[in-house]
């Protein structure tokens, strides 16, 4: 994983305080790829400068496939599927503060029955200012793609966001336009200490998790 793929990701980390330069991406977008969370995806191994060296996933040498590749069948199999999809969702948003922001068939890859997420380069923390419209679109991406699939028993995109975020939009009414409000009129104080004060965030954050796993997180990256 090269820095030049990093450069381009304007739309995704302009308003993401976090992200200042390409190399600064690099190195928090390892952190976002461990699976602390429980999060199945290409685990981190080594960063060096500006390359990064993550796990194969597949078998004998053959890359998993999407989930747009595999040819369904088994309805059971399907509806598993996607509630696996739903609690990466939810784990990322919920456990990991970060919206996938471009989450589709095309970047979950299928495993030995497991999914896995990857292309997580542009994922975005939730204090950024427009984190619930992409993860709208993550979630109208998932249901457009397991709906085309006949799979029964989906919830509106309504009901997957409220599930998600654990807000409570009203059902009967446009879901956009409450986001639009909810983001002008409800941020979170703490996300708003944090953007003014992006260093000390991070410190919290870290020595939060050191606390957590009595390990320096750093250390296996260094």
């Amino acid at each position: 994983m090269a820095l030049s793929e990093f450069k381009n990701r304007s739309e995704y980390v302009q308003d993401d305080y976090r992200f200042k330069n390409p190399r600064r991406v690099l190195r928090i977008w390892a952190e976002k790829e461990m699976v602390r969370a429980g999060v199945k995806c290409p685990k981190p191994i080594r960063l060096r400068k500006h390359i990064m060296i993550m796990t194969f996933i597949g078998s004998n040498g053959i890359a998993a496939r999407k989930l747009k590749d595999i040819e369904w069948i088994d309805q059971e199999i399907i509806y598993d599927t996607f509630l696996q999809v739903k609690e990466a969702m939810i784990k990322m948003f919920s456990d990991c503060n970060l919206v996938h922001g471009d989450l589709s068939e095309f970047n979950i890859l299928y495993h030995e029955n497991d999914v896995y997420i990857i292309d997580v380069s542009q994922a975005m923390d939730i204090s950024h200012p427009r984190a619930l419209f992409f993860l709208l679109r993550d979630i109208n991406n998932v249901l457009e793609f397991f709906g085309k699939l006949g799979t029964k028993n989906l919830p509106s995109a309504t009901e997957l966001f409220n599930e998600i975020t654990g807000l409570n939009m009203d059902p009967e009414k446009n879901l956009v336009v409450q986001v639009e409000h909810f983001e002008k009129d409800n941020r979170n104080v703490q996300l708003r200490c944090d953007k003014a004060n992006p260093a000390d965030m991070e410190l919290r954050l870290y020595n939060a998790e050191v606390a957590e796993t009595h390990n320096d997180l750093a250390e296996p990256y260094n």
